[in-house]
Formats: C-alpha cells, structure tokens, sequence
C-alpha cells in the first residue's frame, strides 16, 4: 500500500512536471515570436528610415518655405533611430507617418517637382514601404494577442508569472490616425 502512494505521488509529480514544461515552453515559443515580429516591424521601419535622407535631399530646394517639416522628418528619424524605449520608438515612428504624410500632400502642390523621375521613384518606395510597415505591425499585433492570451489564461497564468514572462503592449495608431476622414477636404470645391 506505501508503495503504490509512493507511486502516484511520483507519477503526479511527473506529470505535472511535464505539464509545467510543456506550457513553459509553448509561453517562451509565443513570447519569441512577439520578439521576430517587432524584428519585422523594425526591417520596415529601417527601409523607411533608409529613404528618408533621399527624398529630402531630392525635394528640399524645392522647399525652402517648409524647412521646418524637412528638419521634423530628420529629427523624429534621429530620435526614433536612438531611442531604445520600445513605447517611445513606436510614437516616434507614428509622428514621422504624420510628417510624411505632410510631405507627400506638399509635394502634389508642386508640379515641376511631382513631373521629377526620381521624386516620383522615391515617393512610390515610400509607399511601397508604408504598406510593408502596416503589415509588419498586423503581424506584430497578432502575435502579441497570441502571447497575451497564452500568459492570462489558467494554469498558463501561474507559470507565466513563475517564469517571468509577461504580457506585451499592441501597437496602436495614434489619436491623429484613428480621426474620421472627411472626403470632402480632399476635393476641390
């Protein structure tokens, strides 16, 4: 009879052992793929950053009026390529979007500089890229909804908490980004 308690007690034990590896393992799997998926975000990111010394080497004689867009995209690129705070690196990136966005309506007012080869060249890489970035960030998104609901849910929860493995932030859009649009502004009268 002792024997047999000893044995479930050591087969209990075993299992639980195993369980508690399983789960651990499948948290670390999920926490690493939130990790590959903010490296993917910051490939993007780094393309964008890439083009932005040429598309303001390619129009700044071109806006001499709006040097202080041109010297916001520079600073916001510097600030965003130094920081190592994740959260303040994502608000950075999300006001240089907004400048960009400044800058593209700005050069549809200038049609000498939209008939130019390689503005047009630079602002389509531009684009190309921003939609790379917007994946990017789905992507990031999706894997920590994954990670978050794996470290919230029981047993998983105790040993996440035991392991240290915590939930992470999603990106989320800006205030600016998330304004209703009206269509109106982009028509003329």
């Amino acid at each position: 009879m002792q024997s047999n308690i000893k044995m479930i007690f050591i087969a209990t034990f075993l299992l639980l052992a195993v369980i508690f590896i399983l789960i651990h393992n499948r948290l670390i799997k999920k926490r690493n793929a939130v990790s590959y998926a903010a490296g993917g975000v910051d490939v993007q990111l780094k393309k964008r950053h890439d083009l932005i010394p040429n598309i303001i080497a390619s129009v700044e004689r071109f806006f001499r009026h709006e040097e202080k867009l041109l010297n916001g995209i520079v600073s916001m690129r510097t600030q965003a390529m130094t920081t190592s705070d994740e959260e303040m690196k994502y608000k950075t990136e999300s006001t240089i979007s907004q400048l960009l966005d400044t800058l593209r309506v700005s050069i549809e007012a200038y049609p000498e500089l939209k008939s130019q080869e390689n503005v047009m060249q630079l602002q389509k890489s531009l684009n190309e890229v921003e939609v790379e970035i917007s994946a990017a960030r789905r992507a990031y998104n999706s894997r920590v909804l994954d990670l978050n609901n794996a470290v919230q849910v029981f047993p998983n929860s105790i040993i996440a908490a035991l392991s240290n493995i915590q939930s992470a932030a999603m990106f989320e859009a800006p205030l600016a980004e998330k304004k209703e649009i009206n269509v109106k502004d982009h028509f003329e009268a």
